[in-house]
């Protein structure tokens, strides 16, 4: 039987387009190191699929308010009619389903939601936990392992040392913060830990004679300066100022990481920099670092998780209440490892 040729319609954000690389991973356990497995993602995944050695091509389709509608998904399914012998849909729309549908692909693999029954004719169940949600796409005959594979982003070494020269800081003892969560601070504040603890956080560990380097988006830069003028001297603000595929070695050579639940938290498990999520509206369980050197910091409050973009009773005191010294604790527990 020859290798399967497969379709995966991947999600659309940093973190989730980490985390389906273990399906990817499943996948070639399942059918060998022959199958051919090409990505369906934003053009800007790019810098992550091409740091997954299981994916063989990214097929950039835009996502957002750039996404093609019904015509455009139309021709770009089109033009991948009789190249594949089964898609896997990892989103839960029907849009993301279209794709898989116009293509002509026999076997359409997705999660089970009623509006798009037509479109998936292989559905599956949606688990709460975000590594066997990927387990339940791969192939139901793979005896799935005690423990689940975990995404790896391959890096260049030689590359993080020229970034750090760039940008002016020292890749050696450095903590990267993310104060941001989604890209654009007017989205979900709920996921982000308040401005004023990282700055107290910033302080802690610049009295310590750490550098401390925040990453973000240009939208998140005022967070980045907030932080600046906490240690003007040890903190370096990059807010804005990498592309995603920087953004990705810069991480790769910090000691630790210290992140809301974001995309980039999940990037630095991902390349084996140690972590500290900070959770509170979302939950450690269902998206948690993969990786052995982590530590979560929450709260645990009663309403949390809520899984709400903003707090619905105001006062969001699952991130105020979050002491930046119990963060500062858990930092140099995974220090120490």
């Amino acid at each position: 039987m020859p290798a399967p040729r497969i379709l995966a319609i991947a999600d659309t954000s940093v973190g989730d387009i980490v985390l389906n690389q273990i399906l990817y991973k499943l996948l070639l356990q399942a059918y060998g190191p022959q199958a051919a497995i090409d990505v369906v993602a934003p053009p800007w995944a790019e810098a992550l699929l091409r740091r997954m050695p299981q994916v063989r091509q990214h097929l950039p389709l835009p996502a957002g308010n750039g996404q093609p509608g019904l015509l455009g998904r139309w021709l770009f399914g089109r033009r991948l009619r009789g190249q594949y012998d089964q898609a896997i849909v990892i989103p839960r729309t029907s849009r993301s389903a279209m794709v898989a549908w116009f293509s002509g692909i026999g076997r359409r693999i997705g999660f089970e939601r009623r509006r798009r029954l037509w479109l998936i004719n292989d559905p599956r169940t949606h688990p709460f936990n975000v590594s066997e949600k990927m387990a339940s796409l791969a192939p139901p005959e793979l005896a799935l392992p005690d423990s689940l594979p975990r995404p790896n982003l391959a890096c260049d070494p030689d590359n993080i040392r020229e970034l750090a020269k760039r940008f002016d800081f020292s890749a050696d003892g450095a903590v990267g913060f993310v104060p941001g969560a989604t890209g654009d601070p007017a989205r979900n504040p709920a996921k982000r830990w308040p401005v004023s603890s990282y700055a107290a956080l910033t302080e802690m560990l610049t009295r310590e004679g750490r550098q401390v380097c925040i990453l973000g988006t240009h939208q998140e830069n005022p967070l980045g300066e907030a932080l600046l003028d906490a240690a003007p001297h040890r903190v370096v603000n990059l807010c804005g100022k990498t592309s995603l595929d920087e953004a990705i070695d810069l991480i790769a050579g910090l000691d630790c990481l210290v992140s809301n639940d974001s995309g980039l938290m999940h990037v630095a498990a991902a390349v084996d920099t140690p972590v500290v999520g900070i959770y509170g509206a979302t939950s450690p369980e269902s998206h948690p670092p993969l990786t052995d050197r982590m530590a979560v910091c929450s709260t645990y409050k009663l309403c949390s998780p809520c899984r709400q973009h903003s707090c619905p009773y105001g006062h969001h005191a699952c991130m105020t209440d979050l002491r930046p010294e119990a963060v500062h604790e858990a930092l140099e527990q995974i220090l120490a490892i």
